[in-house]
């Protein structure tokens, strides 16, 4: 049976489901050295993250929704860390973390996508791999813990350097070998990845030269590092 919108719908209340279970809590220390376990989801009864599920999949399932417009929605979804996100009502305002996983279900959904730069049809699955592959080198670089609990996508090591390659692979694969999808569970941690990459105050910061390190941002005040904004956590983005 072929990954459709229905199976993203389901498989994003099957990622709010894990994100907010105890197997996905990440490791937290304040500034006095106080440590607590975090839900990538924190903030968020399984009841209000359900419920945005809805909400965002209302809008971004519609026939008008193609993979450019969701490609582009993701990775400024990622790049700028809004907490929230207004829809196209201009009164409802949901949690960007569900507008991530969301988005990324969805793109995987797309059966292709016509790239007329590469003069090919491109498949959903080898796009949103890709897509969120190139965000986290280029907007948002997970934090190893944020991947705790991520295991069918990275052989159960929490390495976002493992990350990026099997997303990558997936990508390969899947555009090399048509009659391939990927199972729901490459699906779901995608979505599990998209959201550590939205809350992650990383990334990585080129400059000319064979070198690069990380620049960790504070998310407490919008920053520029080499013309990337991490973390905008207290603003607001509109969606569309």
């Amino acid at each position: 049976m072929r990954f459709g919108t229905a199976e993203a719908r389901a498989l994003a209340d099957s990622c709010v489901d894990a994100l907010l279970s105890n197997g996905y809590h990440y490791l937290q220390t304040d500034d006095v050295s106080n440590s607590s376990t975090v839900s990538l989801l924190a903030g968020m009864t399984a009841a209000q993250a359900h419920e945005q599920v809805g909400l965002v999949f209302d809008v971004l399932a519609r026939s008008s929704m193609t993979g450019g417009p969701l490609k582009s929605l993701l990775q400024k979804a990622l790049r700028y860390g809004a907490a929230k996100t207004t829809l196209p009502d201009g009164v409802t305002v949901v949690d960007t973390r569900i507008v991530a996983l969301a988005t990324v279900g969805l793109i995987y959904a797309i059966k292709s996508t016509f790239m007329p730069d590469l003069g090919l049809h491109v498949r959903g699955c080898t796009n949103a791999s890709k897509r969120l592959a190139v965000i986290m080198v280029e907007d948002a670089w997970p934090k190893m813990r944020l991947l705790h609990g991520k295991k069918a996508i990275n052989g159960g090591v929490s390495s976002p350097g493992r990350v990026l390659a099997a997303l990558m692979g997936v990508a390969l694969v899947t555009s090399r070998v048509p009659e391939y999808s990927p199972p729901d569970s490459v699906i779901l941690d995608s979505m599990l990845v998209a959201v550590a990459c939205q809350q992650s105050d990383e990334i990585i910061a080129w400059r000319a030269g064979p070198f690069f390190w990380f620049a960790s941002i504070p998310n407490t005040d919008k920053q520029t590092v080499y013309g990337h904004g991490r973390k905008a956590s207290s603003h607001s983005s509109k969606l569309l």
